[in-house]
């Protein structure tokens, strides 16, 4: 088994308003599982975080235009 392949069992609790925010997220995202809803998560948060390390910003365009920095912890 390659490290591609292995895979590690997490057991993790939340309450039940976390719970629903991911399976909202899993309907809005077009997600098939709530694994792949954590993976998308990961590796956007790994990118977020790789990108303000190194002095980037986030900005969000709105709808009419007008921008927003986002700040991340």
């Amino acid at each position: 088994m390659n490290s591609k392949t292995k895979k590690v069992r997490l057991n993790l609790e939340f309450t039940p308003e976390v719970k629903n925010n991911l399976t909202d997220l899993q309907q809005r995202s077009g997600s098939t599982t709530l694994n792949e809803v954590f993976r998308k998560s990961v590796a956007l948060f790994d990118m977020v975080t790789t990108h303000s390390q190194k002095g980037g910003t986030f900005i969000l365009r709105h709808t009419d235009g007008s921008e927003e920095v986002v700040k991340f912890l």
